[in-house]
């Protein structure tokens, strides 16, 4: 006859130790997956940010003071001269 622990039971206990570490790595790695993509986006959001921030100051009002002419170029366009 086979007779299964619960192990939702026994956290630690001494039949099974390691299921207490193995679960408290699991937690560790999960902490620090939604950290690092929490990172992730608020970097993403800061780059998006800092972006906006320069094309305001290339293409706004206070960019005829600027030192020489900014020229916008779509991403469809080539450089060469036709």
């Amino acid at each position: 006859m086979v007779v299964f622990h619960d192990t939702l039971q026994c956290f630690g206990c001494q039949e099974h130790p390691m299921i207490l570490v193995n679960s408290l790595i699991f937690s560790t790695f999960l902490t620090l997956t939604v950290i690092f993509i929490h990172t992730l986006v608020l970097l993403q959001e800061f780059i998006e940010n800092l972006h906006d921030l320069h094309e305001e100051w290339l293409l706004g009002p206070q960019s005829a003071n600027l030192p020489a002419p900014v020229v916008v170029s779509t991403t469809s366009s080539h450089l060469s001269h036709s």
